[in-house]
């Protein structure tokens, strides 16, 4: 039941990887063909728990067992090299992974001729996974009269990584449940039987998608190409020269992939395997999926190597290092203090002999009182061979502080306070022990307050515009203190008269501390003058005024000296009299783009004039009649408007009739002519029975007429129709006269095509007693007869269907008096292309 269970788990996520496209589908491919195979690893950044048990074998006997007996998804470690002599079977229907650890399995034999060491499989539901996560481990033929490392009859093999060094072959399959996939790993011959690497004998489907290869496996001469959407490339290695990749792979070298550095690791005495992340704009790679990886110098303290070769989506090689680092010695720091509210960056670390320490988060708040543990890094002296320490516990002993606050008399405005201190944790007491502890507002002596005499008073300038205010400045008696007020400024008017002075009276008033004082202020205000101003007559323009006195101050007018009697400033007016204009004159410009109007007055002889307004109207001229242009002239003089016309011909416009062309057709002749500025549409006329009639119109610039005959000549013009008239002058007329239908050989008139039966048909001009037609086409190097048998009266041909984007060399032959004419075939002979 268990076994049950554990394989629907692994067939579930074999699904999963193949939605997500980790393996190739059955493709057929140079003779290769077959299904789906797929391995399921476990990803040790992936947060995952792995299935997989781990068998380490050390021997022949040790991994046959392990072999024969692993569940679904175990893995086989070797943890040393072994030799392989004679074939050994595999009878497992499970699917494992044999990792060689960067060790090798030695095949030998003692026989001289071709040795038959190998491990065979035969059991259609066996899939074995090789890899290498060590470095330059795998198979080597230590024989190299080898035949093969592995032989299947029925089951699955996939290769990712791992050196395999071979006999004759790699690999042997015996049928078509015999599968191997090739994703990565490199492959070499010691011998060259001309077969490649990967033997089929009879059957067998193998995958080819990955993989580094020496010329003498003759991988290409056996196989010219890999898998649909994969190929072969150079590689710059002086064992390895080609790959095989996906031909949109992405180099593992590409700045578009990011292989994280990996930290330092802990010294343990084992092989040591980091995982390695590789991160992509849209995500992380996976191990063994698109990438293969392999370590050395993995054990020692120093530098370990991992080299890390693309396979899938990706290809190519690269490497990088980590430090192995043993752990230093070190005392955890005791007896730390620190005052409440400070942060660990207040709170000093000791030094020591063989590195330095220092808080993990220096920003951190110790706080409450008591002892407490926070964690610490301690860096050795010697960081190339030793690791720096993080999270290590140290314990921090937190107190209290106090801070005095000396007594401080009160002033007018500030408070004072007794002598007191203040605790590290905000409270406060009357000593520095924490004892006797205070409210806040019980060390508070109140300030005094102020004490004020009566204000002084300062006014603004009483000669200025602005208005006028007034401030009272309170001083304390205590101390220098000022408190400058805006005082409410009101003000009454004693007006002046003719004959004596007025004067402006303003008080102020402010509130302050709850009294009311006041100040008062007087500025006279001179007494009113008036001015005589003399009669002056009114002219044609400008009026005149009575005699009056005048209040400049005031701007009064005044019948009398003493000003007893005012009057308003329009009863001193006296009104202009206006012109009295004569007859108006108009005068224009030459262009008629301006005009004047002028009149001279008969009282005072002056001339007024104004520039008139211009208006126009034009009539456009045409082929058959005079235009115009009408201006009109408007001007207002002295309240009257008055206007004036003028009037300027334009000629009408010349008309050259088109000069006419014409092309010569079948029966019919195409006319074609320049275009007529102006022009709406033509008509196209002919000369028949002693006048000109229309025949067809068009808006264009060309005419095909139709129905002609041929051997008769035909008089022809076009006329225009423009600006709403027909004009029609025919002095542009031509004869025309249609193609001659019969020729001396026939000719190509049109050749037809139909795209989607590709055939396509030749009609040619007739020849003059023609019996009969024949059509012939130019293949391997002579004239081959299509059809000799098409009648006079049908001159043309239809061709079979044929194929798309071929061309054709064909002519074309008349039958006269019981002859066929086949002279000059070659100039004659033309080109058809199928479409």
């Amino acid at each position: 039941m268990n076994n049950i269970f554990t394989k629907r788990t692994v067939a579930a996520a074999l699904a999963v990887l193949c939605v997500a496209g980790t393996v190739p589908s059955g493709i057929a491919s140079n003779g290769f063909w077959g299904i789906n195979a797929v391995t399921a690893y476990a990803d040790a950044g992936s947060g995952y728990t792995s299935i997989a048990n781990v068998h380490e074998v050390a021997t022949l006997d040790e991994f046959l067992e392990a072999a024969n007996n692993a569940d679904d998804c175990d893995i086989i470690r070797l943890t040393d090299s072994f030799d392989l002599t004679g074939d050994h079977t595999i009878n497992n229907s499970n699917s494992f992974t044999v990792d060689f650890n960067g060790n090798t399995i030695w095949y030998d034999s003692m026989e001289k001729g071709n040795t038959q060491s190998y491990l065979y499989l035969n059991n259609a539901d066996t899939h074995i996974t090789f890899l290498d996560s060590g470095h330059n481990g795998g198979m080597f033929a230590e024989n190299p009269r080898v035949v093969r490392f592995i032989k299947i009859r029925k089951g699955t093999v996939e290769i990712l990584s791992g050196n395999y060094t071979g006999g004759l072959d790699i690999s042997r399959t015996e049928s078509n449940d015999a599968h191997i996939y090739i994703k990565g790993g490199y492959f070499d011959l010691q011998n060259d039987d001309n077969d490649g690497p990967f033997y089929r004998n009879g059957s067998g489907q193998y995958f080819l998608t990955g993989g580094y290869f020496t010329e003498r496996t003759n991988l290409k001469k056996y196989i010219s190409a890999p898998e649909e959407g994969h190929e072969y490339y150079d590689i710059n290695d002086d064992t390895y020269s080609f790959g095989i990749r996906k031909t949109d792979a992405v180099s593992i070298n590409s700045k578009s992939l990011m292989i994280e550095p990996i930290a330092d690791q802990k010294y343990t005495g084992s092989k040591i395997k980091p995982p390695v992340k590789i991160k992509t704009s849209s995500g992380i790679l996976n191990e063994n999926v698109d990438f293969t990886v392999s370590y050395d110098e993995n054990i020692d303290v120093g530098t370990a190597t991992v080299y890390i070769n693309g396979i899938g989506n990706f290809y190519g090689s690269t490497t990088v290092t980590f430090n192995i680092k043993e752990l230093p010695k070190y005392d955890i720091p005791t007896d730390i203090k620190a005052p409440f509210g400070s942060t660990l960056a207040d709170v000093e670390l000791p030094k020591a002999e063989n590195g330095t320490w220092k808080w993990e988060n220096s920003d951190t708040k110790v706080g409450d009182v008591g002892t407490k543990k926070f964690n610490a890094v301690f860096v050795p002296n010697d960081t190339e061979h030793y690791l720096t320490v993080d999270d290590i516990e140290v314990p921090v002993t937190v107190y209290h502080t106090y801070k005095k606050v000396g007594a401080v008399e009160p002033t007018c405005t500030n408070n004072g306070n007794i002598l007191f201190y203040i605790c590290s944790d905000g409270k406060y007491y009357t000593d520095n022990k924490g004892i006797n502890e205070v409210a806040p507002e019980d060390v508070v002596i109140p300030a005094k307050g102020h004490t004020f005499d009566d204000p002084e008073w300062t006014w603004s300038d009483m000669s200025s515009t602005a208005a006028i205010t007034a401030k009272a400045t309170f001083k304390c008696k205590e101390c220098r203190y000022c408190d400058v007020l805006d005082a409410k400024v009101t003000a009454r008017i004693v007006d002046p008269t003719y004959t004596a002075n007025g004067r402006y009276v303003y008080n102020a008033v402010v509130k302050f501390d709850g009294k009311t004082y006041t100040d008062t202020m007087e500025v006279d205000i001179p007494k009113l003058e008036l001015t005589y101003v003399a009669e002056v007559e009114p002219t044609c323009l400008k009026d005149g005024h009575i005699s009056y006195w005048y209040d400049g101050v005031n701007n009064k007018y005044f019948a009398d000296a003493k000003g007893e009697t005012e009057i308003s400033k329009e009863k001193t007016v006296i009104e202009a009299t206006g012109h009295d204009l004569g007859k108006p004159v108009w005068k224009w410009s030459e262009d008629h783009s301006s005009a004047t109007l002028s009149s001279t007055c008969s009282k005072c002889n002056s001339v007024v004039g104004t520039t008139a307004l211009i208006k126009s109207v034009t009539t456009e001229p045409t082929y058959t009649s005079d235009g115009k242009i009408v201006y009109t002239a408007s001007a207002k003089l002295e309240g009257k408007v008055y206007t004036d016309t003028q009037e300027v011909r334009i000629p009408k416009l010349v008309y050259n009739a088109p000069e006419i062309t014409y092309e010569q057709g079948y029966g019919a002749v195409k006319l074609s002519w320049k275009e007529i500025e102006g022009a709406d549409k033509y008509a196209i006329v002919a000369y028949i029975s002693g006048r000109w009639s229309i025949i067809g119109e068009n808006k264009s610039t060309s005419f095909v007429i139709n129905d002609l005959k041929e051997g008769q000549e035909y008089k022809v013009a076009v006329i225009t129709y423009a600006y709403g008239n027909w004009v029609t002058d025919v002095s542009n007329a031509i004869v025309v006269s249609p193609k001659v239908t019969t020729t001396k050989y026939p000719a190509v008139k049109n050749i037809e095509y139909n795209e989607e039966y590709h055939q396509f048909r030749l009609t040619w001009t007739k020849v003059k007693d023609a019996e009969k037609y024949g059509v012939a086409v130019y293949l391997a190097g002579r004239w081959v007869i299509l059809d000799q048998n098409i009648s006079a009266s049908t001159p043309y041909f239809t061709s079979p269907k044929l194929k798309a984007g071929q061309t054709y060399k064909m002519v074309i032959c008349a039958k006269v008096g019981g002859k066929w004419g086949t002279s000059a075939l070659n100039s004659r002979a033309f080109t058809v292309t199928v479409k």
